[in-house]
Order: structure tokens, then sequence, then C-alpha cells
């Protein structure tokens, strides 16, 4: 596996929070200082990540869902909180065009309504069309993006991005997931091409029950911890044990026109030094990526200094934790109950709370390297967990999920040296 993939941007310190960064709206009604560490930490050398947030994962009428995709696009744009958005349609359905209504004139289908004009333009695929309008409605203050979902009932859904060509599970075989991984190896795809895990567990065999494939390590790079207000958090740790090497994101999955913007489904937090399509893969295929339930939580996991999704290179028998989450409050912050630092097999350690009535924790422990226990690699990793009220079931549930921090240096395991 590439190291440069893993390792990530060096950054060393903790974490500002600024009222003014890109990606957290003027208008929340946030205490500015509910943005800032107890000492007011920031991040480190040269290159600034800033939190941006967005959605991965949705749907439109080209396959299960609402809407052509030049419509999703401009609603997900009109949203003052989405800073990035990515349509990612069935691909077994992109096969089946919508027809086009015979009344309708002969139009420019950028201009058409939906009504008259609900096929690709003429000469493009569904495929092609998702990417033209993802193009349309790039700009500076907003990403969109498109890829497409790879649907087995059997083996579980996988999201694609940055390919030109796209495949199903009719192609590849609903399972073994072995199809899929060799097409993914094609050397006529793009070289930036990822892909994620979704709603894990949802269908039997669970992506051959995360069987771990060392080849695939480069082009798998996150699991969806959160998709619409379900919670995958447990499963996350599942693949992390079996070696995957992936982050965390949240996910609309909205397939309806009112789900694609609703706050409160699955989202994530991607850190980037700018708000750009080139930045947001590049967080993901560093795993600089939190999942979140919602559209106001944030979160920062640093291991001796290393950032959430890296590789502390060089361990010694204790790590120094820091834990800092935040809710950014748009209707009022609601505050944490529960932070929990996660490893290996069930390995887990609550944190004392502050019990800050602005919904921000920061909470530093220091931890025995020993006690994590290790993966099927024989390698260790950390991620947190955050939990407060969710007002959708009344319960307390997780809201937060970071990336994970491995922990190198752990004999002939398939993690690179950073």
């Amino acid at each position: 596996m590439d190291v440069g993939r893993l390792v990530g941007i060096a950054v060393v310190g903790i974490v500002i929070f600024s009222a003014g960064a890109p990606g957290i709206t003027a208008d929340r009604n946030v205490d500015p200082s509910a943005f800032v560490g107890p000492e007011g930490e920031h991040l480190a050398g040269t290159e600034r990540l800033e939190p941006y947030r967005g959605d991965m994962h949705a749907h439109t009428a080209f396959s299960d869902g609402e809407s052509h995709p030049r419509e999703a696009f401009n609603d997900a744009k009109q949203v003052e909180w989405l800073d990035f958005w990515t349509l990612t349609d069935h691909a077994n359905l992109l096969t089946n065009p919508i027809p086009v209504n015979d009344t309708c004139p002969s139009t420019n289908p950028d201009q058409a309504s939906d009504v008259c004009y609900m096929s690709p333009a003429p000469g493009r695929t569904e495929f092609a069309e998702m990417k033209h309008q993802a193009q349309r409605f790039q700009g500076e203050a907003f990403v969109s993006h498109a890829g497409f979902e790879w649907s087995s009932f059997i083996e579980g859904h996988v999201n694609v991005y940055n390919t030109q060509a796209w495949t199903d599970a009719f192609q590849t075989g609903q399972a073994p997931m072995d199809g899929l991984y060799t097409w993914l190896e094609g050397e006529k795809l793009d070289d930036d091409r990822y892909a994620t895990f979704n709603h894990p567990g949802r269908e039997p065999l669970t992506f051959d029950n995360f069987s771990y494939e060392p080849r695939m390590d480069e082009f798998f790079v996150s699991l969806e911890a959160f998709n619409k207000d379900d919670d995958y958090t447990d499963t996350y740790l599942k693949a992390l044990d079996k070696g995957w090497h992936v982050g965390a994101h949240g996910v609309s999955d909205g397939h309806e026109d009112d789900e694609r913007v609703d706050p409160d489904r699955g989202h994530s937090v991607s850190l980037m030094t700018e708000l750009s399509e080139p930045a947001l893969d590049r967080s993901f295929q560093q795993h600089h990526t939190v999942g979140i339930r919602g559209m106001d939580q944030d979160a920062r996991l640093y291991v001796d200094d290393t950032l959430m999704g890296e590789v502390v290179p060089n361990p010694g028998s204790t790590v120094e934790v820091e834990a800092t989450v935040y809710d950014a409050g748009t209707n009022g912050p609601t505050t944490f109950e529960k932070l929990e630092l996660l490893g290996p097999r069930g390995w887990h350690k609550t944190l004392d709370l502050d019990e800050h009535d602005r919904g921000f924790e920061h909470e530093t422990v220091e931890i025995d390297v020993d006690e994590l226990g290790t993966t099927d690699l024989d390698e260790r990793y950390i991620t947190l967990r955050a939990y407060q009220d969710y007002e959708q079931d009344g319960d307390s549930d997780p809201t937060v999920m970071t990336s994970a921090v491995w922990l190198g240096n752990q004999g002939d395991s398939g993690l690179p040296e950073p």
C-alpha cells in the first residue's frame, strides 16, 4: 500500500476551531469560543487543514431516486451548510434510461424541465450525464462530484469514485468480491480512483465478511459509519480488526428531494487545504474524515501529535491521545454525554468529561500500548466515538466517529512504515 496515502499530510499539534473557518457558516448562532481549544491550540505545519461538510452518497431518478441530476445538484448547491455533494446512482439501474416525454419540444437538456427531459443528452450515457452535471455546478464555494454505486444484494454496496467507466454486480458477479476487486485493478481506469464500503452489514455476506485483500488497500479508503440515520460504527471496528485501513464518514444516502438535503441524516467532515475536488479526493484517500450523524458535529483525534487517518511512526510503550469534539449548535449546542476511545478486539476506554454545556469537549489521556491488543494483521489502532442526545429517537446514540490512528512498527504487518 502506498505510504503517502495512509500517512497523508504531516500535521503536528491539536486543533483550532475558528468561527470564520470555511465550511462553518456564519449564521449558525455559535459561540466562537466553541471552535477554539482550551489554550487556543491550532494546527501546526505549512498546510492548514480546514473542516468542510458534505455528502458522498445520494441518488436521483437515474436509478431509484427522484429528479434529474441537474435538479439534484442545483438543490444541494443552494444549501448553505453543504460544502460538497456527490451523486452515486446505482450502476445496475443506469442501463435503464428514463423515457423522454414525446410531447416535449426539442431543446437543450441543460435548460429543459424534469417533466420534459429526464434522459441524458443525446449521445451521452446516464453515467456521463451525471458527471457532466457535476462539472456544471462546480464552483469556488461548492464541490460537486459524481461516482456510481456497485450494488450486490449478497455482498453489499460499494461507491466508486473518479472513473470514466462503470460496472455493476451483474457484470462482475454478485459474489464473491473478487469480481469487483479485479475490475478496480483494471489498467484502463483512472489512477486516482477509490472506493468506500456502504451501509456495511445490511446485506448477508458483508463483503466476504470483510476478508482483508491487500491488493485493495490502495482503493478502499473509507466506510460509512453513519448512513441515513443508521449507526454502523461497530461494523467500522470490525473492518479495522480484519485489517482494512479505511477511514470513517457519514452519508445521507438520500433518494427523495428532501432526503438529499436533510440536516438530520449522516454527513461527513472532510479536512482539506482548500475546497476543491482534488482536495476532497485527497482527504478521503488520506482518511482525514469524520463521520457525523447530522450537520453540526465535528471532532479531531490525535495520538502522539499524529492526526486521525495517519500512522504514529515510532510509538513507545505509552501514547498520548487527544480527543476533541464539538457541536456547532444550529438550534443550540447539544452536550456530549459520552466519549470513548476504541481499539482492536473490543478494547475501549471511556473518557472523563468536563460537562461543558456548550457542546465542546477536549480530553487528553495516556494509553498503555500493550493494552490495545492487535488486529488480524498484528496491528494496533485507536479511534474515537462520541454520544449525545439525538432527537429522532430520544436515546443516546453515537453521533460522531473519527477515522482511526494506526500505530506503526507492528512487525510484519500489512501496514507500511511511515
